[in-house]
């Protein structure tokens, strides 16, 4: 299981997901926050997207985003934040991929692979069951953010938001 949390901030004022690969059974999506809120809708779905096919969402530079995937079958969210998870694990991995592309004309940027089932619904945490490429970012991975008064007033604050959609 992957024991990181990534802080993850845009350079700019868009962030581009491209769809890769997915092995999942479920339907899933992914989608984009930021303050606490949806920014835009969930995308790329991955019974239906193809390899390549891409959405841009726009954002504030420099305030974070949190990465989140949507399983339908199951309506259940994950985030690349693992205390906003319903298991409190990490849902999301992410690596630089820079240094060379993952297919045919795909951008360099961040690797994202999802598991899109909680602990308790026998998630195997392989990490691939959507895997898309994050562009417009910087990510670092760091200390779970619900370390400080900071932290934990952030976590607060994305929950109740969150909350609040539902």
């Amino acid at each position: 299981m992957n024991p990181l949390t990534y802080t993850v901030t845009p350079t700019g004022n868009t962030v581009t997901f491209t769809f890769y690969s997915s092995s999942a059974a479920d339907t899933d999506y992914v989608g984009l926050f930021q303050g606490g809120s949806q920014v835009g809708s969930w995308v790329l779905n991955n019974q239906t997207s193809s390899q390549g096919q891409s959405a841009t969402f726009n954002v504030t530079a420099g305030q974070p985003v949190v990465l989140a995937e949507w399983n339908s079958t199951t309506n259940t969210q994950f985030f690349s934040i693992p205390g906003l998870n319903p298991d409190g694990d990490q849902h999301a991995y992410l690596a630089n991929i820079n240094a060379g592309p993952l297919f045919t004309g795909s951008p360099a940027g961040y690797y994202v692979g999802w598991e899109d089932l909680a602990a308790f619904q026998g998630g195997d945490f392989d990490y691939n069951d959507t895997q898309i490429i994050v562009t417009g970012v910087l990510a670092t991975p760091g200390p779970t953010p619900g370390v400080g008064l900071a932290g934990l007033a952030a976590l607060a604050l994305f929950g109740a938001a969150r909350l609040r959609r539902a």
